[in-house]
């Protein structure tokens, strides 16, 4: 009797289990779940991109384990739990919309030209803590470290998830950045803006006339007067770069300080799939610190924005910067520009 009415239980409780995973309410049970609070889930799980790092997870002050990948479920209208983001150990920050959006482009952060050893970066998440417990207002904060393991160290991480919604979906980070070696930033790549690429959004290329996102879109200050104490006269720009067709190598022929935060990597159609457009609003260093540039192979595109002002020589234990943004995903669409760029 003992044994059938334990039975009978453990078959209860793996219909329940059943039911949940069929409703979309449980992650995939290959994953760990590490947090369920509020509308929050966040799951531990292995990132299947070949040498994939693990991230040392903690929950509030528990040691949680190792993980490649975490990804993160947020519950809209209390029965339909959808992936939202993803952290990878190897430094990806990938944002997702509910359906029909599909996963896209990714976002990384640190990446510099070392004047020995080339291009280095992105930075690596060797440690996030998530906490107890979502604040009351649904916002998730998680504090961490990052590390190229080489010669920068991201510390003081903050990422804060905000509650999502179904066209958007926003994540703020901060850090600082520290040497952890004394290094050297090649200065070559000025006029094409490529040494210090502070936070790069990357897509894919599925042939020269499709692409995960197809357009580069900034502002830019177009135009400035000043007449003494009756103040200025400014005029802004959107100028956009469109990528097809565009041949492999650098993207913007001539890039401008940024006029506003957001940098866009675009997806103006639904086409092949429909991967969201990307968004990065740079708040410490400020828009006008920033030059864009981009990057275009044939199975990928980079955009970043760059730091041109950054020093040639760092020394070990010195700050290099302290990075504030925000990332953000939205759904394609059709993008108004002021100026198209030549092919």
């Amino acid at each position: 009797m003992w044994c059938g009415c334990k039975y009978s239980k453990i078959l209860n409780l793996l219909h329940c289990v059943v039911l949940l995973f069929l409703a979309g309410l449980v992650p995939a049970l290959a994953d760990t779940n590490l947090l369920t609070s509020g509308k929050w889930v966040v799951a531990g799980g292995t990132d299947p991109l070949e040498n994939a790092t693990a991230i040392q997870v903690g929950v509030g002050k528990t040691a949680a384990g190792e993980f490649s990948e975490l990804k993160f479920y947020y519950n809209f209208g209390g029965t339909n739990l959808v992936q939202v983001f993803a952290v990878t150990g190897s430094g990806t920050l990938q944002p997702a919309l509910p359906p029909p959006g599909e996963v896209g482009g990714a976002f990384q952060v640190g990446s510099y030209r070392d004047c020995a050893q080339g291009l280095v970066g992105p930075l690596a998440v060797t440690n996030l803590i998530l906490p107890g417990k979502v604040k009351p207002n649904g916002v998730l904060q998680l504090t961490g470290v990052l590390a190229n393991g080489n010669s920068l160290r991201g510390d003081k991480l903050v990422l804060t998830l905000y509650p999502p919604v179904t066209n958007a979906v926003r994540v703020d980070l901060q850090c600082r950045l520290v040497a952890t070696r004394d290094f050297c930033v090649d200065q070559t790549a000025t006029t094409e803006q490529d040494k210090f690429r502070m936070v790069t959004m990357t897509a894919g290329v599925v042939s020269p006339t499709e692409y995960d996102n197809d357009l580069v879109r900034y502002i830019w200050l177009a135009e400035k007067d000043c007449f003494g104490f009756y103040g200025c006269y400014t005029r802004y720009k959107s100028e956009c770069v469109s990528l097809t067709n565009q041949p492999p190598g650098y993207v913007i022929n001539t890039p401008h300080p940024l006029g506003n935060p957001w940098l866009e990597l675009a997806h103006t159609t639904g086409a092949p799939q429909a991967t969201p457009n990307l968004l990065v609003a740079f708040r410490s260093p400020g828009a006008g610190a920033i030059r864009p540039q981009g990057f275009l192979t044939a199975t990928d595109i980079e955009l970043w924005g760059n730091w041109p002002t950054v020093k040639k020589q760092y020394k070990a234990k010195q700050t290099v910067m302290r990075l504030s943004c925000s990332f953000a995903a939205t759904p394609p669409r059709s993008i108004g520009c002021d100026s198209l760029q030549a092919p």
